[in-house]
């Protein structure tokens, strides 16, 4: 088996050159873009709420609220991943608190899974998932739970680092599957984001992409009335869409209350021509 440190180098070779550094080997997690302050970095906010209540509260508080998105995202990716022994290169744009990771990285031990999102606190969450051996207590008392314990896993083959969507630091062509999961929206020009993807994929690479469309801005709601927007936009940038469909809800438990919101998700995997 490859060590860590050999997937990091690996991780390396799928830069673009000027990023490319032998620094990179000793660094936690590599930043390629200017970190912005928003809600994604704020403590006691949405990266606790993603860590304890969404990503992982099927171990923490035993519900399936966030279930049908995470499971519905790792059986389209084991579908396409058939070779338990391949060495396949996953990227997890806007990875989170890494939950795909943490499911589908230690069934391919020899592929590499890079999970990249702009939020430098959801990444550090992520890496306590992902690199740690030992259960851990984490505090979400802000929302009436108290604290709740996650078990973590020591994955070998994950590279975590921070950068943008909308300008990605690696080489054209050198992903195999590309994960899109709740970003699109959330970043200032769709369209763009859509071309790094293809960009970044090989031929015959497969995205797969979920998103509620919860546009908060009304350029993306004139850019995006309906659906069928996001979909074409797939396919101006040489994806065949081979499957798709609509109104999956994602259920994100706000507090002890019960109290939630259900996310009407749009799901889409296509393939690079």
């Amino acid at each position: 088996m490859k060590s860590h440190q050999k997937f990091r180098e690996n991780f390396i070779a799928l830069l673009k050159p000027a990023q490319q550094s032998s620094k990179i080997l000793n660094m936690d997690i590599p930043c390629f873009a200017k970190k912005k302050k928003d809600k994604y970095e704020k403590k006691n906010g949405d990266p606790d709420k993603y860590l304890c209540m969404y990503g992982y509260g099927f171990q923490t508080l035993h519900t399936g609220a966030s279930e049908s998105l995470y499971r519905t995202v790792n059986a389209l990716l084991l579908a396409e991943l058939t070779n338990r022994s391949g060495e396949y290169t996953i990227l997890d744009l806007g990875c989170g608190v890494g939950r795909t990771l943490y499911d589908c990285a230690p069934l391919y031990p020899n592929s590499l899974f890079v999970g990249t999102d702009l939020s430098k606190r959801m990444l550090s969450y992520a890496r306590k998932m992902l690199r740690g051996k030992k259960p851990f207590t984490q505090d979400v008392t802000f929302t009436g739970i108290g604290k709740v314990t996650l078990s973590p896993k020591y994955v070998n083959n994950v590279i975590l680092a921070q950068g943008s969507a909308l300008r990605l630091p690696f080489q054209d062509e050198v992903f195999d599957v590309l994960i899109n999961t709740y970003l699109i929206d959330r970043v200032s020009d769709p369209s763009i984001a859509i071309k790094e993807m293809a960009r970044v994929l090989k031929r015959n690479g497969i995205v797969i992409f979920t998103d509620p469309l919860n546009g908060e801005k009304v350029s993306f709601w004139n850019k995006y009335p309906k659906r069928e927007q996001m979909i074409q936009d797939f396919k101006a940038n040489k994806f065949l869409v081979e499957e798709w469909f609509d109104g999956m809800i994602f259920r994100q438990m706000k507090d002890v209350r019960g109290n939630y919101s259900d996310w009407n998700t749009l799901v889409i995997k296509a393939r690079k021509k």
